[in-house]
């Protein structure tokens, strides 16, 4: 269950990337490890890249409680944060689609889900710069993990 996780703080973003198969374990783990980040701010827009999972193990209400990490991670902040997936497979994309209805409703995030990475990046309102660097910290990190 590798996962790696980041803050930029000078393009306000926190990022996940998870592999293999995706729990609910998995999911507190990125949040803790976020929230103790000396980087961390409420409100961070964040992006999670589910390019690598090869399995989820997650049921409505656990999404349903991830939507509560989430919602967490933002109080106080004054600002919605923006969150995007990277779903690329039908099965990441129909779980995800599921996280971001709930986030959207509840006035926790402003959610979107896409198959294509650039779609994440643009939403976001990334510089090729900013990009650059998710990749190859957000990358790295995550071979380590797998390797470790």
């Amino acid at each position: 269950m590798p996962y790696a996780t980041g803050i930029q703080k000078e393009d306000t973003l926190s990022w996940v990337f998870y592999s293999g198969v995706l729990t609910m374990g998995l999911a507190r783990a990125c949040h803790q490890s976020l929230i103790q980040h000396p980087d961390f701010l409420p409100g961070l827009d964040f992006y999670i890249s589910l390019e690598t999972v090869t399995e989820i193990d997650l049921n409505f209400a656990k999404v349903t409680a991830l939507r509560s990490l989430t919602e967490s991670r933002s109080k106080g902040s004054g600002k919605l944060p923006k969150i995007t997936l990277f779903a690329p497979t039908d099965v990441t994309f129909g779980m995800a689609r599921m996280y971001e209805t709930l986030l959207n409703q509840g006035d926790v995030a402003s959610a979107e889900v896409f198959g294509d990475e650039q779609q994440c990046f643009d939403w976001l309102g990334l510089t090729d710069h900013a990009i650059a660097k998710l990749n190859k910290a957000g990358k790295a990190k995550l071979e380590k993990a797998q390797t470790d």
